[in-house]
């Protein structure tokens, strides 16, 4: 089972935020959190997943998964342990709740 956290007190460089461009644009993103889109509408993993996570962090870092509302960080914590991540979190009711908490979300600017 993964453990879910608030953001309180967390580095934000720890932070995955698996949200895709469009909820980015809409809700904006944690300053200093790591972009890495998880899956697709369709929920089609996205290809991308787990390479950049492979260049962010190694297996033995403690990862906080982000999501919507916490459902895909739990699918996400899964395939990362199936993948020798030994300790990863979920950021508890993702980024909707964590802003009902007022956690300050900014801009979400893409880099060209």
């Amino acid at each position: 089972m993964v453990e879910s956290v608030n953001l309180s007190g967390i580095d934000h460089s720890k932070v995955v935020d698996l949200r895709r461009v469009s909820e980015w644009m809409s809700y904006g993103v944690l300053k200093d959190s790591n972009l890495v889109t998880f899956e697709s509408r369709a929920h089609v993993l996205s290809p991308l997943f787990l390479p950049k996570i492979r260049t962010l962090f190694a297996k033995n870092d403690t990862i906080f998964l982000m999501c919507g509302t916490g459902r895909r960080s739990k699918r996400a914590a899964e395939l990362l342990a199936q993948n020798g991540y030994t300790a990863v979190k979920s950021i508890f009711g993702g980024a909707s709740f964590q802003q009902k908490l007022g956690v300050k979300f900014e801009t979400y600017c893409p880099k060209l």
